[in-house]
């Protein structure tokens, strides 16, 4: 896919915010969004402001189509967790701190972040099958 065609099409407003909403996740998990607002028809206006179970981050006007991904310009990255029932709900709307006068959402990826806990503990179990592996090869001692 060129970039062009990820640009050419998209969810915008230019009034009230707008909510996707994603269902069906693990309850309580860690996710990482990433979510790319372009501006196609330069000179329009076009910033956003995401917002995904109340973790917000923003763009501002990116008015060069095809500009690189740059964070922050054309795309947010939002750290955020799921709520109970396994739902986040991305809603985005104009940045009104740069006074856009849409905003739009050209894409957007959903990654699970895998918890600190979950890695702590595959690293134990590593360390102890290691250890456990070593005992087993330790000469017997003599009485």
């Amino acid at each position: 896919m060129t970039a062009s065609a990820l640009f050419d099409s998209y969810l915008w407003t230019q009034g009230t915010s707008k909510t996707i909403s994603l269902t069906g996740l693990v309850a309580n998990q860690t996710y990482t969004i990433a979510a790319l607002s372009q501006d196609i028809n330069p000179p329009a206006f076009r910033a956003a402001t995401f917002t995904a179970n109340g973790v917000s981050a923003s763009t501002v006007n990116n008015s060069v189509f095809e500009a690189p991904f740059t964070l922050g310009v054309n795309y947010v990255l939002i750290n955020t967790r799921s709520d109970a029932t396994g739902k986040i709900d991305l809603v985005y709307s104009k940045n009104s701190a740069v006074n856009s006068v849409e905003a739009g959402i050209n894409g957007f990826q959903l990654t699970e972040t895998p918890e600190p806990g979950s890695i702590l503990l595959g690293i134990s179990g590593l360390l102890g099958l290691a250890g456990m592996r070593k005992f087993r090869r330790s000469p017997a001692a003599t009485a």
